[in-house]
């Protein structure tokens, strides 16, 4: 089962600029506490002039990062 969601994602993408849009997702992880409250994970994007990015966050009860 992944350990990312769509929200995971979005918040990492809030914190980073890239130097193009992103195209499309290519490979994603993620690892979460058992009993929730902190994640950490990252993910590999191909933007759209042909770069490529990995973008890694991470959240607990402090907030995102």
């Amino acid at each position: 089962m992944a350990e990312y969601t769509t929200y995971d994602f979005s918040e990492c993408l809030d914190r980073v600029q890239t130097p193009a849009p992103i195209k499309r997702v290519i490979k994603a992880h993620g690892v979460s506490e058992e009993g929730g409250g902190e994640w950490s994970g990252g993910f590999i994007c191909e933007l759209h002039n042909g770069q490529f990015a990995y973008i890694s966050g991470w959240c607990d009860y402090t907030g995102w990062g």
